[in-house]
């Protein structure tokens, strides 16, 4: 990683945006939608968050986006809906983080 914001709010036009992580790595941008208990509607959210990026972060424009959500613990169709999605599933797994759908996704990021 080459940079990571945590807790980015930001503000344009009389509008504001929090993103709750924000990873650079090369060409990737790894942007965490956190949540202590992650529930199937917040995807709706998250997605429109995915959407307008670069309308906040122009200067990001060219990189891939790769959407990750993040939480303690995540049900198992959190985390179906989450790969369907091609979104990583994080969540804590002992004293770490862990991607638990990384295997089903690693192709295509």
């Amino acid at each position: 990683m080459e940079k990571v914001f945590a807790r980015v709010d930001v503000q344009k036009n009389g509008k504001a945006r929090e993103y709750d992580v924000i990873a650079i790595a090369g060409d990737k941008i790894f942007v965490v939608d956190v949540k202590s208990q992650y529930r199937s509607e917040y995807f709706k959210r998250f997605k429109k968050m995915l959407e307008e990026f670069f309308d906040w972060f122009p200067e990001y424009k060219g990189k891939k986006i790769i959407p990750v959500i993040a939480s303690f613990n995540l049900s198992p169709g959190v985390i179906k809906q989450a790969t369907k999605r091609k979104c990583l599933a994080l969540q804590m797994g002992g004293e770490y983080f862990d991607f638990v759908n990384f295997k089903d996704l690693q192709k295509i990021f």
